[in-house]
C-alpha cells in the first residue's frame, strides 16, 4: 500500500484557494436568488466577490511572483464601496444603473492603474536598474489615493447604515428579521480591512522583502470565517423599502436638536429618548408644535382603542392607514412631541401588557414564552431584551419579585 505523501504545508497553502471558490459559490447562490432584491444582490455578491479574491494573493505570490498581484489586488478597491451600494439600494432602488456604473468605471479604473503599475512599470523599472519599485513614490502615491477612496466610502456607507437602522425602528415595532446590525459588523471589516492593509503597506514600503500574501496567513483564516457570516447573513435579510420621506423628518428632527442645544433655544426640562420627554419647540420644523401635538393624541388613542400592539407585526403604515396621517408625519411629530420612536412608543404598551400578565394571579400557568407572544412581541429573545432595558430586570426576575 503506498501512502500519499502530501506535506502539511501544501494543505495550509489550499486552503485560501477552497475559501475563495467557495466565496465565488455563495456570490452564485446570493445573484440566482429570487428571494432577493436583484439590486442589492449585485453589490452584496460584488462585495463577497472582491473579499473572496484576496485569498488568492498568497497562491499568485508563490507561484507568479508579486508582479501579477495586481490580478486580485485591484478588487479591494471595490471592497468598500460595493458595501456603500448596497446599502445605498434600501434607499434609492431608482439609482442603480447610476450606482452600478460608478461601481464598473471605479474597478476598470483600479484595474488600470494596477495593471500599469506592476506590470508595465515594474518590468520598466527593472530594465532601467531600479527593482525596488514597491519602495518608489509612485506607489506610495496610488496608495494613498487607494485609502482616500476606501475612508470617503466608509464614511459614507456608516452614515447611511444610521440613518436606515433609524428608520427601521421609527416603522417596524419587531425589527428581529429587519434589522441591519450585521452590515454594521460589514462596515467594521471594512475598516479593519484598511487598517490591516494601512499596516501592511507601510511594513511592505519600509522592509525588503516583506510581502503580503506570505506573512498573513491568520488574516486569511479570519477572511474565510468573515465570507461565510457575510454571505448567510445576506442570504437571510429581508427586504426593507426606505422611505425617503421619513429619512428627511428624521434627519430635520436631528438637525433641529443638535441647532437647539448648540442656541440653547430647547427647554432645560427635555429628557432624553430613554425618558418621559417635556414638550420641545422646534423652530425649524415644517411640523408645527400644535399640529405635531395633534397627530400624537390621535396616534396614541388609535393604538390604545384597538389594542395595536398586541400584532407582533404591526408597523407604522399599518398605523398610519388606521389613524389617517402619512406615515411620515406620524413619525416625525413622535420624535418632536415625545423624543421616541415608533419601536419605542409600541414595545412601551407591550412591556406593560407583560408586566400585568406577569402578575396576573390568574396567568401563573403561562410560560415567559407565552406571555411574550400574548403581550405583542414575537420571540423571546427580543421580549427578555427589551423587558430588561426597561425594567431593569428579566421578565423572570420580574415576576418572583411579585410571588
Amino acid at each position: 500500500m503506498v501512502l500519499l505523501n502530501i506535506d502539511s504545508s501544501d494543505i495550509i497553502r489550499l486552503v485560501p484557494v477552497l475559501g475563495c471558490l467557495q466565496g465565488y459559490i455563495f456570490c452564485f447562490v446570493i445573484m440566482t436568488s429570487k428571494k432577493l432584491d436583484r439590486h442589492k444582490s449585485i453589490f452584496l455578491s460584488a462585495h463577497i466577490f472582491s473579499a473572496s479574491s484576496l485569498l488568492l494573493l498568497p497562491f499568485i505570490e508563490e507561484y507568479f511572483g508579486w508582479q501579477y498581484a495586481w490580478a486580485t489586488d485591484s478588487l479591494i478597491w471595490i471592497s468598500v464601496p460595493s458595501t456603500y451600494f448596497y446599502l445605498h439600494m434600501f434607499g434609492a432602488p431608482k439609482s442603480f444603473n447610476k450606482d452600478l456604473l460608478h461601481l464598473i468605471l471605479l474597478t476598470i479604473g483600479a484595474y488600470a492603474i494596477e495593471y500599469w503599475f506592476f506590470t508595465y512599470k515594474a518590468k520598466t523599472a527593472i530594465i532601467e536598474g531600479h527593482p525596488e519599485l514597491l519602495h518608489s513614490q509612485l506607489h506610495l502615491y496610488i496608495t494613498i489615493g487607494k485609502f482616500i477612496v476606501f475612508f470617503g466610502y466608509l464614511i459614507a456607507a456608516v452614515s447611511l447604515y444610521k440613518k436606515h437602522q433609524a428608520f427601521i425602528r421609527d416603522n417596524f415595532s419587531n425589527i428581529r428579521h429587519y434589522n441591519l446590525k450585521w452590515v454594521r459588523n460589514l462596515l467594521i471589516w471594512n475598516g479593519l480591512l484598511i487598517g490591516y492593509a494601512l499596516v501592511a503597506f507601510i511594513l511592505s514600503y519600509y522592509i525588503d522583502g516583506f510581502t503580503i500574501g506570505k506573512s498573513n496567513m491568520t488574516a486569511y483564516w479570519a477572511l474565510i470565517i468573515y465570507i461565510y457570516y457575510a454571505s448567510i447573513k445576506g442570504y437571510m435579510q429581508k427586504d426593507i423599502h426606505i422611505d425617503e420621506r421619513v429619512e428627511y423628518a428624521l434627519e430635520e428632527t436631528i438637525r433641529t436638536n443638535t441647532a437647539e442645544k448648540i442656541t440653547g433655544v430647547a427647554d432645560d426640562t427635555a429628557q432624553t429618548n430613554t425618558a418621559p420627554a417635556t414638550k420641545l419647540k422646534y423652530q425649524k420644523s415644517k411640523l408645527s408644535e400644535s399640529e405635531s401635538k395633534r397627530i400624537v393624541e390621535k396616534i396614541i388613542k388609535t393604538i390604545e382603542q384597538g389594542k395595536l400592539y398586541l400584532e407582533p407585526e404591526l408597523t407604522l403604515q399599518d398605523l398610519a392607514d388606521k389613524a389617517g396621517e402619512p406615515s411620515y408625519t406620524i413619525s416625525q411629530s413622535l420624535n418632536l412631541s415625545l423624543g421616541k420612536n415608533f419601536y419605542e412608543l409600541v414595545n412601551g404598551y407591550r412591556v406593560e401588557t407583560a408586566k400585568r400578565l406577569l402578575t396576573n394571579p390568574d396567568k401563573r400557568n403561562l410560560t415567559i414564552l407565552s406571555i411574550a407572544f400574548e403581550a405583542g412581541f414575537n420571540s423571546k429573545t427580543t421580549f427578555n431584551t427589551v423587558f430588561k432595558k426597561s425594567t431593569g430586570q428579566t421578565p423572570s426576575e420580574y415576576q418572583k419579585s411579585f410571588k
